[in-house]
């Protein structure tokens, strides 16, 4: 069964031994506040480890598809945001160097200018070396049937924030006054905040959303991509926290 393999994971051995601890430490000790500590240790890691734990962390962060009101008629520009890239690419054609999360938010980009062919197209992303995030999406699109004239690159932006300011600016020249926002579910939140901030107010087309329905017992087993989540969640919230602090949103 798929749940027994589940349980005998790294992560789920660490719940285990959590366990196996809290009952060593009352038959040996009788103490009330040490079970008490163990007991809250396993409570918060089986938050975090759990896919029960980490799809409520993401349900909160993300604005999925199906929160979506957004019109994709008559928008001045799609915005796409890279979201990372392996190594420095030689060449323009190096698209196998997107990371999942590039690739994603590029081919729904591509999708949208296609289906709508008036409205340009805006790849942001500054990381690599001489070759750029930004380079390779625009080389994906062309490549997928998008004239060249349609598309803007921003190849210096290598956060969130940059990103909104230089794009902002592309927006401002060309006087664009719609646009719709290209990002992961879980980081469109902290992306639509900066673009507000910004000036730009466009609405949120997200993609590859990290919710994911899950059914006992499995929902209650620590797992990796349960961790996996939850660590970008964090990142996310810290994030968004660090943007207001510095008063970028």
């Amino acid at each position: 069964m798929g749940w027994i393999s589940i349980a005998l994971e790294p992560p789920a051995l660490f719940a285990w031994g959590i366990i196996v601890a809290a009952i060593v430490l009352w038959k040996n000790y009788k103490s009330v506040n040490q079970l008490i500590s163990v007991a809250s240790v396993l409570a918060v890691y089986l938050i975090l480890a759990t896919p029960l734990g980490a799809n409520i962390l993401v349900d909160i962060i993300e604005i999925r598809m199906d929160e979506n009101n957004c019109k994709t008629e008559n928008q001045g520009a799609i915005i796409v945001l890279a979201g990372g890239i392996y190594g420095d690419p030689d060449a323009e054609d190096e698209v196998w160097r997107l990371k999942e999360d590039s690739y994603r938010r590029a081919l729904l980009g591509i999708k949208l200018a296609k289906e709508h062919p008036k409205t340009k197209i805006i790849f942001s992303g500054g990381y690599g070396g001489e070759i750029r995030e930004a380079d390779l999406m625009n080389y994906l699109a062309i490549q997928n049937g998008i004239n060249k004239n349609r598309i803007y690159l921003d190849t210096r932006s290598k956060n969130t924030y940059e990103s909104s300011e230089a794009v902002s600016v592309i927006i401002k020249e060309n006087e664009i006054t719609t646009s719709l926002l290209v990002t992961s579910a879980i980081h469109m939140r902290r992306a639509r905040a900066s673009f507000k901030k910004a000036g730009v107010n466009p609405c949120p087309y997200p993609v590859n959303s990290r919710y994911v329905e899950t059914y006992l017992p499995e929902a209650l087993l620590p797992q990796i991509s349960a961790l996996t989540k939850t660590t970008e969640s964090m990142h996310e919230v810290m994030g968004y926290a660090w943007y207001w602090v510095k008063g970028k949103i």
